[in-house]
């Protein structure tokens, strides 16, 4: 019994790991066990072509999800502390600017995904379970929202988490 090789460029390579296709005898990566298809070139990627949208097709950064979370702690400190020397606005302005590029990095991510569904489900082994990395974008902005519509709800917050050991302090 002969074997025969799947069709795909010599230099096509996995976009997960970047695992070489050469002489491949099934349609799954065997160093990550990424499904891909040899008539649909978004499925792998070569030394020549540009990376597909399918390498969106995973959740956001750890790191990415960590500065949010991050920044929004900042802002919360900041916005708790009356009388304390705020950085300026242009900080806002930045802080701003990594949410939006979050929110929108947030969105490509899900369509990506949602397109790759099919490819994804033939897949031999299942992805990790990283789901936290979605649900840290729309958490911090339920936290931020009463704070734009000019709600004192961090202060709050502060002063009853403090009372007890001011309280004891006194």
């Amino acid at each position: 019994m002969t074997t025969r090789s799947i069709r795909v460029p010599d230099d096509a390579c996995c976009l997960d790991c970047g695992y070489s296709f050469f002489d491949l005898t099934s349609d799954t990566c065997p160093e990550c066990g990424r499904a891909y298809d040899s008539a649909d070139s978004s499925t792998y990627f070569t030394r020549n072509s540009r990376r597909s949208w399918r390498t969106g097709a995973r959740p956001p950064s750890s790191v990415d999800a960590l500065i949010v979370f991050a920044s929004t702690v900042y802002v919360l400190n900041d916005v708790s502390s009356p009388g304390a020397p705020s950085p300026g606005v242009w900080f806002y302005f930045v802080i701003a600017g990594i949410w939006l590029y979050h929110l929108f990095d947030c969105i490509r991510r899900h369509e990506a995904c949602r397109r790759d569904a099919p490819r994804a489900a033939r897949d031999r082994k299942p992805r990790r379970r990283t789901r936290w990395q979605w649900f840290v974008g729309p958490a911090c902005v339920v936290l931020l929202l009463p704070v734009f519509l000019r709600s004192d709800w961090p202060l709050r917050a502060r002063f009853a988490l403090s009372r007890r050991a001011f309280e004891a302090v006194q």
